[in-house]
């Protein structure tokens, strides 16, 4: 006999069960859960007990490059965060900060190199040598590795590796850390299973493989599809074609058109294509589509190996990084917003390393504190190289949670991503361990006053002037952080004031003299230095020199440019706009239906609860319940407009008011809306935000998403989903019109 169960069936008879068993104490839900919620598809539409088919395993499911995940676990620090379909670093990870305990799962499908490790390209009959790397790296850190405990993965019994080393997890303190992991070759990828437990008292060095053994002796990981093709191989090759393998002189893609920070004066072209170009031997870089004050994220990316790592030094003697990898982004910034030098870190070190005191470093997890625009995080503190990031845009509510974008390199296809905030700590896939923050400055950005209506982003015509060319002889390595031996001394003493006028004064190879078309009136003349020696007092400047000698194997620097000059970027306070005329026509707002997925019918059948009429103006509403497991969300709704204009257009949901329903299917009564609403944003087909709506005390009002900048025609949308963090089938989801309103060009 066929038994059919709806979506929302499922999830709301899981529901009843779970909590049921809460209450009689037989499940701890918090530690891990022992019931799968399963919500529509074809595997998941009965109720099953603990599949671990032990009841002192914990249980967890998801989807990891397109592979469906079961593990079994006696160690489960939390709740898993999987990576977005198409991000090169395919990791799942469990964290929990105090004691610091991880659980993660990597996936390396044969032609990707992980990020945020020091291993080569994934292929067939690679596992023995991942694990040798990785001991090597544990060996490195001051590890002793030894055989560890043998756990199940895709049906094959594989012998892991344990040692204890000293890591800074989220603090620059090194703490003790027993890491265990496993290599295996299973549906053309490499996986890697890592488990990390910081020291504790009772803890020795001698009883390593006995206290692992005990811990995780009992872990599996299973999977009903890994014939699955990679997804973030699809994604690479459904990539629009670049420029990258076209020789210098050719379209360099989209170039910044205002930049709060200075152009990189080791540059030569648009992310140094031309310099990158004649080092890579034909690879041509590229911006891969994301900025920040004028900081672009740049390709080709090594992790998909379009690449090399080209070696560069921002200035002579400076500490050489490596384009295209994450660090080199995060370092660029650092130097270009606060003129620090670069310094020895890999992406899980940048924050931590850093020696200064005109930023602070904080830990994730610290109430109160989140990151800012133009904060630098750092990632995966028991990986072997981690990653690193600037952030882009922040936006978190009185009570942490919220969301906060970041750019950064080697790790998505345009450069950008969207992390979580839930009560104070950031959500990744790759666990954030903290971030530098300035104190006195969050956003390291001028203020300009335009003197005229000016469009978001107005176009700008350069005119580049060079007095002087610069002798540069870079020495690659083969090494993963470059190091020299030299001795630095700065050449410059400015003066770092707070006041809207700052003085930067840089030592560079190249002058270059920026004229605007559109005009602009800023509050401030920078000049800067990048071998300069910031003070905290405004009107004090003392000198500082500074010889740091790096160990290592790379030869001393010797390029030395033959004359110095000094680049300006210069605007007139009491020049003119020309070229935007103003908008005299403003277009009606545009009310704008969902579209739904699945299509509106039966709620048994497509999860949809329909109230007739009671929306804006007599149009329908529709409700569906949430769910906390992103891999089982089903229902969604699209709301994608037809602009008649380019320009900045304010963004409004309408949120109905409704009684309380009783559910379709079982017969369940549901009071509110959710407060978790997820709005996804996005500008010309990329996501550009999201924006958290309670629902919940909406009664018959618009709620703002944010105003953006769209571009005319049908290319930009919004999407609503039935995830998010409450528990599971508990709130309606409710769906209704957009609003989309221009505001200006």
């Amino acid at each position: 006999m066929q038994n059919i169960y709806s979506a929302k069936t499922v999830k709301t008879v899981l529901f009843l069960v779970a909590t049921l068993a809460v209450l009689f104490g037989a499940l701890n839900l918090s530690a891990g859960p022992g019931i799968v919620f399963a919500k529509g598809g074809q595997d998941g539409a009965a109720l099953k007990a603990n599949p671990c088919g032990d009841a002192s395993l914990k249980n967890a499911t998801f989807t990891l490059d397109g592979v469906h995940l079961n593990l079994c676990t006696p160690f489960l620090p939390g709740a898993f965060i999987a990576a977005d379909p198409d991000n090169i670093m395919q990791a799942a990870s469990a964290v929990r900060w105090k004691p610091f305990q991880e659980l993660s799962i990597m996936a390396a499908p044969f032609g990707v190199k992980l990020p945020s490790e020091n291993l080569p390209v994934a292929a067939s009959g690679m596992a023995a040598q991942y694990r040798a790397l990785l001991q090597k790296d544990r060996l490195a850190q001051g590890g002793k590795p030894q055989p560890g405990p043998a756990v199940i993965l895709f049906g094959k019994r594989v012998v892991g590796s344990v040692s204890v080393v000293s890591i800074q997890i989220n603090s620059p303190v090194k703490k003790p850390v027993l890491i265990a992991e496993w290599v295996v070759e299973a549906g053309n990828r490499l996986w890697i299973v890592r488990a990390s437990r910081e020291y504790t008292e009772k803890m020795t060095a001698s009883n390593e493989a006995s206290t692992a053994a005990a811990l995780f002796s009992q872990l599996s990981v299973s999977s009903s599809n890994l014939a699955q093709p990679s997804t973030s191989l699809q994604s690479l090759e459904n990539a629009p074609a670049t420029a990258q393998n076209s020789p210098p002189g050719s379209a360099d893609g989209a170039s910044i058109n205002a930049s709060a920070l200075p152009v990189p004066a080791w540059w030569d072209g648009d992310c140094d294509t031309n310099n990158y170009y004649a080092a890579s031997g034909s690879k041509k870089a590229y911006p891969l589509g994301a900025a920040y004050q004028g900081l672009e994220a740049c390709g080709p990316r090594p992790g998909y190996n379009e690449g090399p790592d080209v070696l560069v030094r921002f200035f002579s003697g400076a500490w050489g990084a490596y384009e295209w990898e994450c660090v080199e982004l995060s370092m660029r910034y650092l130097y270009l917003a606060y003129g620090i030098a670069p310094y020895s870190a890999n992406g899980k070190d940048v924050v931590w390393n850093y020696s200064g005191d005109m930023l602070s470093q904080i830990g994730n997890g610290v109430a109160g504190a989140v990151p800012a625009p133009g904060d630098v995080l750092s990632y995966g503190p028991a990986t072997t190289y981690g990653h690193t990031s600037v952030v882009s845009a922040s936006s978190v509510d009185a009570n942490g949670n919220g969301v906060i974008t970041v750019i950064e390199q080697n790790a998505t296809a345009n450069g950008t991503e969207t992390h979580a905030v839930v009560n104070w700590v950031v959500q990744n896939s790759i666990p954030v361990s903290g971030w530098l923050h300035d104190p006195n400055n969050p956003t390291p950005t001028p203020v300009w006053t335009p003197t005229a209506t000016l469009t978001r982003t107005p176009t700008l015509t350069p005119t580049w002037t060079s007095t002087a060319t610069p002798t540069r002889t870079p020495t690659p390595t083969s090494t993963r952080m470059p190091t020299a031996t030299f001795t630095r001394t700065p050449t410059a003493t400015p003066t770092r004031t707070r006041t809207p006028t700052r003085t930067r004064t840089p030592t560079a190879t190249s002058t270059r003299t920026r004229t605007a078309t559109p005009t602009r009136t800023p509050t401030v003349t920078r000049t800067r230095t990048p071998t300069r020696t910031s003070t905290r007092t405004p009107t004090a400047a003392p000198a500082k020199t500074a010889t740091p000698t790096p160990t290592g194997s790379l030869p001393a620097q010797t390029s030395t440019p033959t004359t110095t000059t000094t680049p300006t970027l210069t605007a007139s306070p009491t020049s003119t706009v020309t070229g935007v005329p103003p908008v005299t026509v403003t277009p009606a707002p545009i009310i704008v239906n969902a579209a739904l997925t699945p299509a509106e019918g039966i709620c048994a059948s497509s999860s949809w609860y329909k109230i007739a009429g009671a929306g804006y103006s007599g149009t329908d509403i529709y409700l569906t319940l949430n769910t906390n497991i992103q891999v089982n969300s089903t229902n969604s709704a699209r709301w994608t407009p037809n602009l008649p204009l380019d320009g900045q257009y304010k963004v409004e949901t309408f949120v109905a008011a409704h009684n309380q329903i009783i559910w379709c299917s079982p017969a369940m009564t549901i009071g509110y809306d959710t407060s978790d609403a997820r709005y996804l944003v996005y500008p010309g087909g990329s996501l550009s935000q999201t924006v958290i709506i309670d629902q919940k005390p909406l009664n018959n009002q618009w709620a703002d998403l944010g105003t953006y900048r769209f571009a005319a025609g049908a290319g930009n949308y919004v999407i609503l989903t039935d995830f998010n963090t409450e528990p599971q089938a508990t709130r309606t989801v409710s769906f209704s019109v957009l609003r989309f309103t221009y505001v200006g060009p």
